[in-house]
């Protein structure tokens, strides 16, 4: 079929060599070249010559920036397998590479058959037959036969010209004519929701990637692991879930909510951000305050700091100006007397006693002080009264988990499907952070649904634009009502979707992202989701598939949550609400009960006679 016997081989090549690199090279920072033959390369950009004795490996590419590779070689197929090997581990990014190989022997076309080639569109293989060079590429495009090879053009020895003028390197890109796009995803609400039975996709990431299909003419073809979730990455270059399927090319592109974490740009590449989204927790429900405390909830504990501090300066003040003016025979019983007289002088006012005349201290600073002291106790009084009238008809609840430092202080675990959720803060080094990785758990859908009904665990969840929040179906209607969402984010991240690492439909994916995100799709197609399902749809397959995967009840009661707090409703006065003012009157009868046994005992043993008055 092909012929390799050219009238003036090396001079036309380092001619036609020549001609390309700086027709269709001229935007490159830097050619990397591989030049046994000593071929005479004079390109208008930076080159790199070099010889094969040079070692293919991973320095070959360091710190010098060449995307686009011209090699004279004698196995084109063994030394792109050596480059696309030592390209895949590389941290540089080779998304829009070129490669342009001298073929010298028919065994070169085993080059179209390659599973590498299917990854990059941007191939030249060059052959020599008798007085003309021939240009082939792979078809790349289509629904089938993506890598047979494609006659080009031909260019003349003889008058240095080409056949038909064709472009070497043509657009594959802008119209793959049928390419299968193969789509990594799992169900995720809103960003994704594929229903196999009726072939219908919703969701922000899932219609973008789908629309992105459309747009460039390709044809989706899901690829779903719904059991692993979002997936893990290895050292081995191997995973599981939806980044262990784009890893190990089982799929193209990726998208459901993943983010934009910097150990995933090891193995993949990831677009430009989809949306911003902040992760927060559905936390239980402030309950209750013990009513038995009820008598303690008038004041706030500021309140009950000042009160003492109050009453400890009256005290000390009271016992200082009594001992001041006292004779201090028989010091020690004295002051004992002195001090339980002052005790008992301030008490009475704080519970609303009334002192007789005769306790109160003689003088003009005694004076002062007592209706000091009395204003005091007055003002407090009427704070006390009418706070406890308040929380005896109104109920009172714990203090809800808004913040994080809230949420670190509760000690509750937070749970979720799987360790990505963590991913994002797992080498934090703020305390805070350290703290709430320590506390995250993993259990099934089915585990989370037992723990849902119990108050022992917070639930992580995504709160996106527009009032739309990504819950886990283990949060149901039965449920929802029990939990309090948090006002703040643990955490925020920006969104985005991933590909094969060094993919070429990188660039085309963001300049589609952009144009989507400026015309506010993104947030239509999130939008969708939720609004075909609050409300009626024309469209009933819409209805049925969004409803599948999405409780509207728990939307509903959510976005509730988010502009309203737990309202607190007047309720009628019940036994719970003064028990424990009954306690604090039996506490008391029973204390006072104690000391009048003890002080029987003691004039018994002493043998004292009482004096009844």
């Amino acid at each position: 079929m092909y012929s390799f016997h050219c009238a003036h081989p090396r001079f036309s090549t380092q001619i036609l060599l020549n001609i390309l690199l700086n027709t269709y090279f001229s935007s490159s920072r830097c050619i990397l070249v591989i030049n046994p033959n000593n071929l005479s390369i004079r390109a208008n950009v930076p080159t790199l010559n070099l010889d094969k004795s040079i070692r293919i490996k991973e320095n070959l590419f360091n710190y010098i920036g060449c995307t686009d590779f011209l090699l004279d070689v004698a196995h084109p197929v063994t030394d792109l397998q050596l480059f696309e090997r030592e390209i895949k581990f590389h941290p540089d990014r080779f998304n829009n590479r070129k490669y342009i190989f001298i073929s010298r022997n028919p065994q070169d076309f085993k080059l179209f058959h390659l599973q590498e080639i299917h990854y990059f569109n941007n191939l030249l293989l060059i052959s020599c037959e008798k007085d003309l060079f021939s240009f082939w590429t792979h078809k790349y495009v289509g629904t089938s036969g993506n890598n047979d090879p494609y006659l080009l053009d031909k260019w003349f020895i003889n008058n240095a010209s080409f056949l038909h003028n064709n472009n070497l390197f043509p657009d594959k890109l802008t119209d793959q004519q049928g390419r299968t796009l193969k789509v990594a995803t799992i169900t995720y609400i809103p960003y994704s929701i594929n229903d196999s039975d009726t072939y219908f996709y919703m969701g922000s990431q899932m219609i973008t990637m789908k629309l992105f299909a459309d747009y460039h003419n390709l044809i989706v073809m899901p690829v779903i692991n719904e059991k692993d979730y979002w997936g893990e990455l290895w050292e081995n270059w191997s995973g599981n879930g939806l980044m262990g399927n784009v890893v190990l090319d089982r799929a193209d592109i990726g998208g459901a909510s993943l983010y934009i974490w910097e150990f995933v740009y090891t193995y993949l590449d990831m677009s430009m951000s989809t949306i911003r989204t902040g992760v927060s927790c559905l936390v239980p429900a402030p309950k209750l305050l013990d009513t038995w405390l009820t008598p303690t909830y008038a004041y706030n504990p500021y309140t009950w700091i000042v009160v003492a501090v109050t009453f400890v300066a009256s005290f000390l003040t009271l016992y200082l100006i009594m001992e001041f003016q006292a004779n201090r025979r028989n010091f020690f019983k004295f002051q004992v007397k002195l001090f339980i007289r002052a005790l008992m002088i301030v008490v009475k006012p704080f519970i609303m006693q009334n002192v007789p005349k005769t306790e109160v201290i003689k003088g003009l600073l005694g004076r002062y002080l007592m209706g000091l002291i009395f204003m005091t106790t007055l003002i407090l009084s009427i704070m006390y009264d009418s706070g406890l009238a308040t929380t005896m008809t109104i109920p009172y609840y714990q203090k809800p988990i808004d913040t994080v430092e809230d949420f670190v202080d509760s000690g509750l675990p937070w749970t979720a499907t799987q360790i990505a959720w963590i991913m994002s803060i797992e080498d934090a080094k703020e305390p805070n952070m350290i703290k709430l990785v320590s506390k995250f758990k993993v259990f099934s859908e089915e585990t989370l649904r037992m723990y849902s009904h119990g108050d022992q665990m917070a639930f992580a969840f995504e709160r996106l634009p527009n009032e739309n929040y990504a819950i886990g179906p283990y949060i149901q209607k039965d449920v929802i009502e029990n939990y309090h969402m948090m006002r703040h984010d643990i955490y925020w991240a920006h969104s985005c979707l991933v590909l094969r690492k060094h993919s070429n439909l990188l660039q085309i994916l963001d300049m589609f992202i952009l144009k989507v995100f400026e015309a506010g799709l993104i947030n239509f197609w999130q939008n969708e989701v939720r609004e075909s399902v609050l409300h009626s749809s024309n469209e009933q397959c819409v209805l049925q598939a969004a409803t599948k995967y999405i409780n509207p009840y728990v939307q509903k009661v959510v976005k509730y949550l988010n502009h309203h707090s737990r309202q607190e409703y007047v309720v009628k006065l019940k036994m719970m609400h003064v028990q424990g003012a009954f306690g604090i009157l039996i506490f008391g009868s029973i204390l006072a009960f104690l000391v009048f046994l003890s002080e029987l005992f003691h004039y018994k043993f002493y043998k004292l006679d009482v004096v009844v008055v």
